[in-house]
């Protein structure tokens, strides 16, 4: 009976969204999540939660509030908006604010007392948007009484503002008693009011750039306090910063020098960063660098983990599709790489083994495999003799006839299961999959073997990866699972998925190309109101 009624449900949701009632009108009956001390609710735009209330009885006046409300169902949406009315009269004595947080609202710090705020990136507290000060819970009173910042655990004293933020929004650090310098890169171009106002123990204020280009900054009137003044120094003759460090991982602790005669320690980002997977392990950077394309996609141009022995280049990243490479201009050369796989989305290949891999007679490549999407390939200089593999006729096979290298017919090694699957792209697009057929999309030969590794854990959705691998388990190609109905990846087909799909048809969101294909059911190659139809029959069937 309960399935019945939450079937109607969607069904006039579906009739309502047909009348052109805007997605954000539909009132989501769980959008209510009650975590332990804490209660979120879902935003209007349905992409993350508001922390909307606070049980002091329960937790106390030490708050760690958490980044995710509710691991029991995927996706997992962050918590993005913090309503700090919720702790009025709690006398909070620390906080802990996760970096997904991008906005404050309220006056709940007003009248507390010492504050010790924990938070784990710089970059995301500059671009939290505070409603007012006392939305900060750095605030206290009397202005600059006690309250202290902590960066992953450890006290900011010296702060050094992160290359590359723009704009230090209003309140970011006002009244923090920690602070003691701070150094403000010029990527900077705009300092909001009450940024540095009230921090009483701030003594030096350095511009790492020319008192001229300075000028150039837009300075709100109150950014700083009065009394700071005469302690703002730029990077000229008179007050030149240098920084002394050893190799670390992106955070590092180092000794900064002012030709003043000024010294002091400070944590700062490096550019060596710990990457595990596509992304780094501590501060969350990923380990392609990529730039969009006019037609939305991208080209990937650099790679940042030089210790990887086997790189799987994705087909997607970011939601976008890798449809080319070009590393002519890469920083980063990678000098372990045994075997290297081109995703099946990428047509073009460019510089790809200049600058980029550093090919020569000592590399460690062993072998490239390259789809049969691919149809330009210039720039290449190998000094070594290699495996290609690829399909017969392209040109992975083109390319070894011309360079001398061994070529290896990839259906010699795996076969499709073209009953269960539609390839498009590389992706295997499925009605519907279990678990005990997804082994069954690739037929491995010989000493190869299939690995599965789902998006969420033990769930077989859209975005779901299935490799091939040697012997070895070293992967030699990769390919993404697509789900018909399931857009988001969470396994099912529901209302999320009529959601997402509606606000594609209305070009009010792009969808990656694997959400794409798990939304064209009608296959007309664009997301129109026969898609959405489908996927609607499909969610409440």
């Amino acid at each position: 009976m309960k399935k019945k009624i939450s079937l109607i449900l969607v069904l006039c949701f579906v009739i309502s969204l047909c009348f052109s009632i805007p997605v954000s009108a539909i009132e989501n009956t769980e959008d209510i999540v009650v975590s332990g001390q804490f209660t979120f609710k879902l935003n209007e735009e349905g992409n993350g939660y508001i922390l909307i209330g606070y049980n002091a009885a329960e937790g106390g006046n030490i708050v760690e509030i958490p980044a995710f409300p509710d691991f029991s169902k995927a996706p997992y949406l962050s918590l993005v908006e913090i309503d700090t009315n919720v702790f009025k009269g709690v006398n909070v004595v620390s906080i802990t604010i996760p970096e997904t947080v991008k906005k404050m609202t309220g006056d709940g710090f007003a009248h507390q007392g010492t504050q010790k705020v924990y938070i784990k990136s710089l970059v995301n507290w500059c671009n939290i948007e505070f409603s007012n000060n006392q939305s900060n819970p750095l605030y206290t009173l009397p202005f600059g009484s006690g309250s202290e910042l902590y960066l992953n655990g450890k006290l900011v004293e010296d702060l050094v503002i992160p290359d590359g933020i723009t704009e230090i929004n209003p309140h970011t650090f006002a009244n923090c008693n920690s602070i003691k310098t701070i150094t403000i890169p010029k990527s900077v171009k705009k300092i909001g009011v009450n940024a540095f106002g009230d921090n009483n123990n701030l003594k030096h204020i350095y511009y790492v750039a020319t008192e001229e280009a300075v000028a150039e900054i837009e300075i709100s009137n109150g950014a700083f306090s009065d009394e700071c003044t005469p302690f703002i120094h730029y990077n000229c003759k008179e007050h030149t910063v240098t920084y002394k460090s050893t190799t670390a991982f992106c955070i590092d602790t180092v000794k900064a020098e002012c030709s003043c005669g000024y010294s002091w320690l400070v944590s700062r980002v490096q550019n060596e960063h710990r990457y595990v997977g596509n992304c780094c392990d501590n501060c969350g950077k990923s380990v392609w660098g990529y730039k969009e394309l006019d037609d939305g996609n991208i080209c990937v141009y650099d790679y940042f983990n030089s210790e990887e022995k086997n790189v799987v280049i994705p087909s997607e990243i970011d939601g976008k599709t890798v449809v080319a490479l070009d590393f002519k201009d890469a920083k980063n050369i990678i000098v372990n790489a045994e075997t290297i796989v081109v995703p099946d989305t990428v047509k073009n290949i460019s510089n790809v083994f200049i600058n980029y891999l550093g090919l020569n007679t000592n590399s460690d490549l062993q072998r490239i495999v390259l789809p049969e999407s691919v149809t330009q390939i210039s720039g290449l200089q190998i000094g070594k003799t290699i495996t290609v593999m690829g399909v017969p006729g392209s040109k992975a096979e083109e390319l070894a006839n011309q360079k001398g290298f061994e070529f290896v017919d990839m259906s010699t090694i795996y076969s499709v299961n073209v009953k269960n699957a539609e390839i498009v792209d590389g992706m295997f697009v499925v009605d519907e999959i279990e678990k005990t057929e997804i082994q069954n999309v690739l037929k491995p030969t010989g000493d190869y073997s299939v690995s599965v590794t789902p998006k969420y854990n033990g769930v077989y959705s859209t975005g779901t990866k299935v490799s091939v691998q040697d012997k070895d388990g070293v992967t030699l190609k990769e390919h993404t699972l697509v789900v018909k109905g399931d857009t988001n990846g969470d396994g099912v087909c529901d209302v999320l998925d009529c959601m997402l799909v509606e606000l594609a048809r209305n070009n009010n969101t792009t969808l990656a190309k694997s959400a794409f294909l798990a939304s064209d059911l009608a296959e007309n190659n664009e997301i129109t109101v026969e898609d959405y139809q489908a996927i609607v029959e499909k969610a409440i069937a």
